[in-house]
Formats: C-alpha cells, sequence, structure tokens
C-alpha cells in the first residue's frame, strides 16, 4: 500500500508540474495554480501523519521559495508568467508545497546516502531549471547561475536527509 502511495504522490507531482509548466506557457498561470491546490488538497486528506507532513512542507516550500524569489529579484533566473506573486509566477505558490510533498514519504531513502543523493538529485534538478530555459520559459543573467542553483539543491537535499529522520 505504501509503494501505490507514492506512487500516487510521485503521478500527482508531476502532473502538478506539468500543469504549471505547460499552463504558463500555452493558457495561464492558473491553470498550474488550480491544478496545484487540488493536489494539496488531496495530498494532506490522505496523509496520516498530518503535523509532520506540514512541517516537513512548510520548512522546505519556504526556503525553496525564498531561493527562487531571489533568483529573480536579482535577474539571475526569471520566469516569464502572466501573473506574478513576490518576483515568481503565481503558481510557485503551489509548486513548491508539491514538490515538498514527495519529502515527507517518496524521498525518504535520501537519507539513507545523503552524500550520493545530494550529488544526482542536485544535477536532476539543476536540469529542470535548464529546460525552462530551453522552453522559452525563463531568462538567465548567464550560465554560471546554474553552478548556484547545483549548490543550493545539493545543500537542500543534504539538509533534508540529515534533519528528516528528526521528523
Amino acid at each position: 500500500m505504501a509503494k501505490l502511495n507514492n506512487f500516487l504522490i510521485l503521478i500527482g507531482f508531476k502532473f502538478t508540474w506539468i500543469a504549471c509548466i505547460f499552463g504558463e506557457i500555452y493558457s495561464n498561470s492558473y491553470i498550474g495554480l488550480s491544478v496545484g491546490l487540488l493536489y494539496l488538497i488531496f495530498f494532506f486528506y490522505f496523509e496520516e501523519n498530518k503535523s509532520r507532513s506540514i512541517n516537513i512542507v512548510l520548512i522546505f516550500s519556504i526556503t525553496g521559495y525564498i531561493w527562487d524569489s531571489l533568483l529573480s529579484y536579482f535577474n539571475f533566473y526569471v520566469i516569464d508568467a502572466d501573473t506574478v506573486f513576490l518576483f515568481l509566477p503565481l503558481w510557485f505558490i503551489v509548486l513548491w508545497p508539491c514538490f515538498c510533498c514527495l519529502f515527507v514519504n517518496v524521498l525518504r531513502f535520501f537519507e539513507k546516502k545523503i552524500f550520493f543523493y545530494s550529488l544526482i538529485g542536485s544535477f536532476i534538478v539543476t536540469l529542470t531549471y535548464y529546460g525552462g530555459l530551453k522552453m522559452g520559459l525563463a531568462k538567465i543573467s548567464q550560465y554560471s547561475v546554474f553552478l548556484f542553483i547545483y549548490l543550493f539543491w545539493f545543500f537542500l537535499i543534504f539538509f533534508y536527509g540529515k534533519i528528516s529522520p528528526k521528523f
């Protein structure tokens, strides 16, 4: 049952991510926001340990939202969006919490080999930022910004691996 639950959480996040990105490119910011809100409602409705889940999602999504806001504020990585809220597209309000839902159960294996998964995970996530650039969704000031994105994600994943057992 846990594997099915994790699979559904992962699929729900991917569907939200697709709705956010392609909703912005082909329609508007509200598509991703709507899908993300629906995902979060279902996630927390079915989550057994709501207190633990809320703590994990809040800690990591606020950290990530601030990071992406700083990238945008300083024009390092700016996403072109119809509707912006605090330097980021409106759908970022739900994209970060939806991603952080993966930290609750799906990515628990990060706790075992923290350094390895930090290296691999930060590389994969940096590629998604690069993908935003190639899809025409984002603009960058210089390519060296990807080094900072990689380092941020390395430390975020590493930090998650270190503190998640304490939840």
